[in-house]
């Protein structure tokens, strides 16, 4: 909220004018960002070897959807603002929904395949979800928490809760 649009040009290396020229206002910059998110995921997840089993499917759109961060680790300071601000909250909804949708679709062939027991997709996916942001913002508070390492342990705790007889 206290960025300056100076501030965004300095970082950038474009000049505030040109700054303009591609954005009116900071709002327009983060409904760009979130626009280009599922383009971001998409190519790194374009790199990622094709996986035999659904769960391990599932832990590389994840792993791609952190990458992103990795990649742009400067997104990370916004991530809070784009879910708070009233101009990308339905961006936003709409990008989850999007995710939430190829987890589900996965999910569902592991329970079709009988490589998950009888699990609704749509919990897996939002439990999923929210593990995912819980993680970036725990490392918001906490600039020594290692996302990737955090959400790793996460991920082996539930898949253990999904596998389990």
């Amino acid at each position: 909220n206290e960025t300056k649009m100076d501030d965004i040009a300095k970082v950038s290396g474009l000049s505030k004018r040109t700054g303009y020229r591609c954005f009116t206002s900071k709002d327009d910059l983060l409904i760009d960002i979130v626009d280009h998110w599922d383009e971001w995921t998409a190519a790194i997840a374009k790199g990622f070897r094709p996986a035999k089993y659904l769960l391990t499917m599932i832990k590389q759109l994840c792993n791609a959807s952190l990458a992103v961060l990795f990649k742009y680790p400067e997104l990370k300071r916004i991530w809070l603002d784009v879910f708070r601000n009233d101009t990308t909250s339905a961006k936003v909804a709409a990008a989850h929904s999007r995710f939430r949708n190829r987890i589900k679709a996965l999910v569902k062939q592991g329970v079709d395949a009988g490589e998950l027991g009888s699990v609704s997709p749509t919990v897996v996916a939002n439990t999923l979800l929210a593990m995912l942001e819980g993680t970036v913002i725990m490392s918001l508070a906490d600039p020594e928490i290692n996302i990737e390492k955090r959400f790793n342990d996460m991920w082996k705790l539930y898949v253990n809760c999904l596998t389990d007889p």
